[in-house]
């Protein structure tokens, strides 16, 4: 196997989709950084990695806090980053605006918006010195879609989609690929039992990077759905 000589972040990679980003960006020559809040999670996520004979760092950080962001800061500050996939997300919890609480607003404004911002700002002053690099954000077709029961999901998604297409064009004529990515249901839980599986979107993700020059990808099982009947 040829040597690795490049770093993808993916943030929320220790299982789901993100633990799947990891393995395949891992067999197809990049090195990894895992992110996430379990350990167990992520010494999981590393066993699957390593097969793939990848250099692969664990960061256990929350990135909800300050602290959290400065461990990953830290990390990344002696890495050269390639790729930044913001994967991590705060799961919408289908409520009525009157029902949702100031931890659960705070949480998913802070996790799905603002972390993200952060961490890409870091990343971007990276890419900006050698005029290369991509952001893929991992976002929903909640960032596109109104729906009621998701109103605060949907302010932080809809905000990182503004957040992703104004920095695409800042980036245009600097080496920088800004990547959109809009799924709907993914099986991440045992309790979605319909969905998409997260290894074929991950594969589906990483060929959209590989083999395109596109800033927008759609997922949509339903489209899928539709066609098989």
């Amino acid at each position: 196997m040829s040597q690795k000589k490049r770093f993808a972040l993916i943030t929320g990679s220790g299982r789901g989709l993100g633990r799947e980003l990891a393995i395949v960006f891992a067999r197809n020559g990049y090195d990894i950084i895992l992110h996430g809040r379990n350990k167990k999670d992520l010494a999981t996520t590393k066993t699957e990695i390593d097969k793939e004979g990848a250099v692969c760092d664990l960061c256990a950080a929350d990135l909800s806090t300050d602290s959290g962001l400065r461990k990953i800061y830290r990390m990344i500050r002696f890495r050269e980053i390639a790729v930044f996939v913001n994967n991590a997300g705060a799961h919408c919890p289908h409520l009525g605006l009157e029902e949702i609480t100031d931890g659960q607003i705070d949480e998913m404004i802070t996790t799905n918006l603002t972390a993200p911002i952060k961490l890409s700002r870091e990343i971007y002053r990276q890419f900006l010195k050698k005029s290369a690099g991509a952001l893929i954000n991992i976002n929903s077709v909640c960032g596109l879609e109104a729906r009621g029961l998701r109103t605060i999901y949907a302010a932080s998604k809809w905000g990182l989609r503004g957040f992703s297409e104004s920095l695409r064009l800042e980036a245009a004529e600097k080496g920088i690929r800004i990547i959109d990515v809009y799924p709907t249901r993914i099986r991440t839980k045992p309790v979605f039992r319909e969905g998409m599986s997260p290894k074929a979107v991950a594969q589906k993700i990483f060929n959209f990077f590989r083999n395109t020059d596109s800033s927008r990808l759609m997922l949509d099982e339903r489209k899928s759905a539709k066609k098989q009947k």
